[in-house]
């Protein structure tokens, strides 16, 4: 929960800025995968928070009664690796022919 109040502004800000730059730069939206595949990546950051407030507050008997760690957990691990994968991905596959200015 810590981290989610931290990386949440920090991410909102990093699409609000994205959306702001294309805007100013007078660029069509959503013309490329790269901004494509960040609106992508944004809802399932959020869809991740919403798998991750369940899996804290709804626990399931077989994990008070013998301690085993639930099914949902190690979705909610996979998904979230799968995030960050897709994220390297869309950073480092769609940047390619980009020019600074």
């Amino acid at each position: 929960m810590r981290a989610t109040l931290v990386a949440a502004p920090v991410i909102i800000a990093g699409v609000a800025l994205g959306i702001a730059a294309v805007a100013t730069a007078k660029a069509p939206q959503l013309d490329d995968n790269h901004k494509r595949w960040g609106i992508v990546i944004f809802v399932l950051y959020f869809l991740q928070c919403t798998l991750g407030a369940i899996i804290h507050w709804v626990k399931p008997s077989s994990w008070t009664a013998h301690k085993r760690r639930p099914i949902q957990n190690y979705a909610h691990a996979i998904f979230g690796l799968a995030i960050i994968g897709g994220s390297f991905a869309q950073v480092s596959g769609t940047l390619i022919g980009y020019t600074v200015v």
